[in-house]
């Protein structure tokens, strides 16, 4: 326990943030790190909102947000919606759905069935 202690606070901030998140996400029941996510394969991860992004077109909007679980980014999107109720920045969220490739080798989830819950700081 000592030495957990000594790491943690000699460790840099970003380093702190993951292995938080990391501990976090573990305590959540039958869901898996964001890094062994596989293509193309079903999952059910949960993360904390980092970043969300609206687009409002008339008719073809869409949610986005960003999961981080301290292992690695998702992002899960919802096409058709203009907003989402409870989604906000440090919340946590759980999705589930199958995950796929983007451009830029991002992992990517559509329209994926999702929980809110609260993340490691309470948000």
């Amino acid at each position: 326990m000592f030495d957990r202690l000594i790491r943690k606070l000699t460790q840099a901030p970003e380093a702190t943030r993951a292995t938080n998140l990391q501990e976090w996400a573990d305590t959540i029941p039958e869901t898996i790190r964001i890094k062994d996510i596989a293509p193309r394969c079903g999952c059910r991860a949960v993360g904390v909102i980092q970043k969300i992004r609206i687009d409002p077109r008339a008719g073809t909007g869409s949610v986005e947000v960003t999961l981080d679980d301290g292992t690695g980014r998702l992002r899960a999107k919802w096409l058709g919606r203009s907003k989402l109720n409870g989604i906000a920045l440090g919340k946590g969220l759980e999705v589930e759905a199958t995950a796929g490739d983007h451009a830029g080798g991002e992992l990517v989830v559509l329209n994926p069935s999702y929980r809110l819950m609260p993340g490691p700081d309470g948000g």
